[in-house]
């Protein structure tokens, strides 16, 4: 069952504002920080931090080079957290 955030964040993700996409994106690596953090178990659903990495990825193809940035930036710091 995917939490209700990533649910939330997702479809945000999917409205054609390119400024509601881009917060989208910067909700999305901050759920997976805390997530990695072990701050709130909410967040550790079965399959949101599934979700909220294939939404990273997905947007780093975005239409708008604004989301792209942000969504490859923000793949590139979770990668750097999360690998040694």
């Amino acid at each position: 069952m995917t939490s209700r955030y990533s649910r939330f964040v997702w479809r945000l993700a999917h409205v054609a504002k390119v400024g509601a996409r881009t917060v989208a994106v910067e909700i999305a690596a901050a759920i997976l920080e805390l997530g990695a953090e072990g701050c709130d178990a909410a967040l550790a659903a079965e399959d949101a931090p599934q979700t909220l990495w294939r939404l990273l990825l997905l947007r780093a193809s975005d239409k708008a080079p604004g989301v792209r940035a942000k969504a490859v930036g923000c793949v590139g710091r979770g990668l750097s957290t999360t690998c040694p």
